[in-house]
């Protein structure tokens, strides 16, 4: 993993199932590459023709700090995580979980929806 960091950003957590084994090994954690993700939607998108899309983005309770993340090979930071949805999905909802609880999923409609 070329941005992987020696640091992570999480909280602990109670019920990771990411535990060590033979063929993922460690938990690991890196910088989200804004890019890359457009990117791979982008090609998700030749195989699922007409389907909906959202992003949902999970455990957002064990971050501990501002969230690295990069955008044209530029890194940033934040823990604002509407601002990152818009910067991935610029006219879709995304979701946000602050808890290991289905209930506490929360809707944000980008800020070109709103215009």
């Amino acid at each position: 993993m070329n941005n992987e960091l020696l640091d992570p950003f999480v909280n602990g957590y109670e019920e990771e199932t990411n535990k060590f084994n033979e063929w993922q090994e460690h938990l690991r954690y890196g910088t989200l590459d804004i890019d890359k993700l457009k990117y791979s939607i982008s090609c998700d998108q030749t195989y699922s023709i007409g389907c909906k899309r959202s992003i949902v983005i999970t455990c957002l309770d064990q971050i501990a700090v501002n969230v690295p993340y990069t955008v044209g090979e530029e890194l940033k930071s934040t823990g604002n995580w509407r601002h990152l949805a818009d910067l991935i999905f610029p006219t879709r909802h995304s979701f946000f979980s602050t808890s290991p609880y289905a209930e506490n999923i929360s809707e944000h409609q980008p800020s070109s929806i709103h215009s």
